[in-house]
């Protein structure tokens, strides 16, 4: 009867972890790993909806310019939710990577997303005194990269 196949675990087998590492699909995910996957499900949702937003802002700005108009002024209260919504993901992941944040494998992304969340709170509360469009110009491009390199981690 010993030379027979098992086909139910007995106590010993699941004592020795072995029905455990039957299942097991890879280290466990800690809170923190848990919480940073949906603040880059969060990101990833507020990037690809403002890139097309900005499409649609382009759109409806030239069509208010050829009729004389100014741009709907709904369009600068969605501006400053997208604006809210990036500073308080770059908090949450701030809060959640502390020193990685500058230091950790996408220091350089982040560090960069920063960079680009800040200019856009500048254009928000119009810090700066340019008189040209080269500075929100930046600001857009910027914007644009930082859409390309969500949608490349994909």
């Amino acid at each position: 009867a010993s030379s027979m196949p098992r086909n139910r675990p007995d106590s010993d087998d699941v004592e020795n972890g072995q029905l455990r590492d039957l299942f097991d699909d890879g280290p466990v995910e800690t809170s923190v790993e848990r919480c940073l996957r949906y603040v880059n499900y969060t990101s990833f949702f507020l990037v690809v909806s403002n890139a097309v937003y900005m499409g649609i802002r382009v759109d409806v700005s030239f069509r208010a310019i050829e009729k004389g108009h100014d741009d709907p002024a709904h369009l600068d209260a969605i501006e400053h939710a997208f604006t809210a919504g990036f500073v308080i993901e770059l908090i949450v992941r701030f809060a959640l990577e502390r020193l990685a944040f500058f230091c950790g494998g996408n220091a350089g992304w982040n560090i960069f997303d920063s960079l680009v969340v800040a200019f856009q709170l500048f254009e928000a509360l119009q810090v700066h005194n340019l008189n040209n469009t080269t500075f929100i110009r930046i600001i857009r491009v910027a914007r644009i990269v930082r859409t390309a390199r969500v949608l490349r981690t994909l």
